[in-house]
């Protein structure tokens, strides 16, 4: 059994946000001021020293697993995103540190001081790679008894210590959404911005191997 944490924002108006369907049923999408952001080409262009959110869209009828990383690496060092079946997050910051409190996720140029690495290729690269959760066998209890199989709360966001060994995939796109794109964006990077108190608790859960990936790279502008 692999181990997961939760956490409590989840998305309380996704439904009117106009998406394209893809493939296993996933949605990933950049939110900027609480808006989401097109993907042009495979491209989401934000203004620089913008702080962002992830949008997560989990259209199954089992809880997924999301393994994000941001110009390369892992945004938790604590495990990865649980989302609930027919359920979806906003994910805004790092969760390195502590489960309660971390720094946003904040865009910025190549030559900002605070971008350990500029010519990481990685740079502006966002990668979320999703598994879904192991299908439950029916159990016939007695008419007498109700039984409470899960109790996770439609409030909760979960992330896991599992680490997937797994080399089937599927690449697919993201979602498609908002707005602005500027053909002179140039490549930028991902520092930590402001406080966030999104907070994050450990939950259970058994993986499929089955594996998909959405990439999203991000670009700017001064």
């Amino acid at each position: 059994m692999a181990f997961f944490l939760i956490a409590g924002v989840l998305v309380s108006h996704a439904a009117s946000i106009d998406r394209t369907e893809i493939v296993g049923s996933f949605v990933v999408n950049i939110m900027r001021d609480g808006e989401p952001v097109k993907e042009i080409d495979g491209q989401v262009v934000v203004p620089f020293n913008s702080e962002y959110e992830l949008y997560l869209k989990n259209d199954n009828d089992r809880r997924a697993v999301a393994k994000v990383t941001i110009d390369g690496a892992n945004i938790s060092s604590h495990g990865d995103i649980v989302i609930p079946a027919k359920g979806e997050i906003r994910l805004e910051r790092f969760i390195t540190e502590s489960l309660d409190q971390g720094k946003r996720f904040k865009f910025v140029p190549l030559d900002h001081p605070e971008v350990d690495d500029p010519s990481r290729k990685e740079n502006g690269l966002i990668r979320v790679v999703f598994q879904l959760e192991e299908k439950r066998e029916f159990i016939s209890w007695p008419s007498n008894y109700l039984i409470l199989l899960d109790t996770q709360a439609d409030s909760d966001i979960s992330i896991s210590q599992f680490t997937s060994g797994a080399n089937s995939s599927n690449i697919v796109s993201s979602g498609d959404i908002i707005v602005s794109y500027d053909s002179s964006a140039q490549p930028g990077a991902t520092i930590g911005g402001s406080k966030s108190d999104q907070k994050f608790h450990k939950v259970d859960i058994d993986l499929e191997d089955e594996t998909w990936v959405v990439e999203l790279r991000m670009r700017g502008w001064k």
